[in-house]
Parts: C-alpha cells; structure tokens; sequence
C-alpha cells in the first residue's frame, strides 16, 4: 500500500507534508530495524531515505525559489537572491550532512563539516557584505 504512493507521478507532485511525514516515520521504523541487523546498510537506506524525501519535495522547493525570486525582482532585490537562496542551501544540505555524520558516530567530521558549511556561507555572502560597507561608509 505504501509503495502505492510512488507509483501515480501526479499523485508525487501534490504530497501533502502528512504524507512525507509518514514516509519519514515509515524509513525510520525501517531504519532502526536495520540497524539492529545490519548497521552499515542502516547507515546507506538512511542516506537513501534523505535523498528521496528530497527528491519527492524538490518541486515545492522549485516553487519557493521561483516565488522569492519573482518577490525579489518586484522589490528590486535582484542582485541579493542569489546570495540568499546559495546560502539556504549550504543550510539545507549542511544540515542533512551534520545529521548523517552524527548519526554514522562520526562527531568531529560533523563538527568539521558544520565550520565548513558557515564558512562556505560567509565566503558566498562577502560581495554582499562588501556592498554593505560601502554604502556604510558613504554616508560617514
């Protein structure tokens, strides 16, 4: 019944979070299972199970970057989405990574990663921080 859900691509276009919600309870009672017979093949359905509730709500995901950035050319914005949307991103995907690290038992690469991930942000933000400055310090 559950594997009814991936089988109409119209019906995956319009989940509902209730149904990514159980999908996500659904891999972790699957997960926790595994693990107790298998942990390294828990580990890689765990990764699986990330990358498919990705892939299942990457067309809501779509629609939120095309609204903000319909948002951001009516409010002249233009120039700072880019920065806005790449570091939601780093966010996301940093997130998800630093998660699976601890949960794989690996803390300090998880703590490596996460310093990775906001130095990544700041690095992809410095033209914005730059602008910032400047218009700073002409009104100085």
């Amino acid at each position: 019944a559950i594997l009814a859900l991936f089988v109409n691509k119209e019906h995956l276009r319009s989940m509902s979070v209730w149904q990514v919600i159980l999908i996500t309870v659904i891999c972790v009672c699957i997960g926790l299972l595994l693990k107790a017979y298998n942990p390294p093949f828990a580990a890689v359905f765990s990764l699986f199970c990330v990358v498919l509730l990705m892939l299942l709500y990457s067309e809501s995901i779509q629609k939120v970057t095309e609204y903000l950035s319909a948002l951001s050319h009516s409010a002249s914005l233009d120039g700072y989405m880019p920065y806005i949307i790449r570091s939601t991103g780093v966010c996301i995907l940093g997130s998800v990574g630093v998660e699976f690290c601890k949960e794989s038992g690996h803390t300090a690469m998880a703590t490596v990663l996460s310093g990775i991930c906001k130095l990544s942000i700041i690095l992809m933000c410095l033209p914005l921080i730059q602008e910032i400055a400047d218009v700073a310090l002409s009104y100085i």
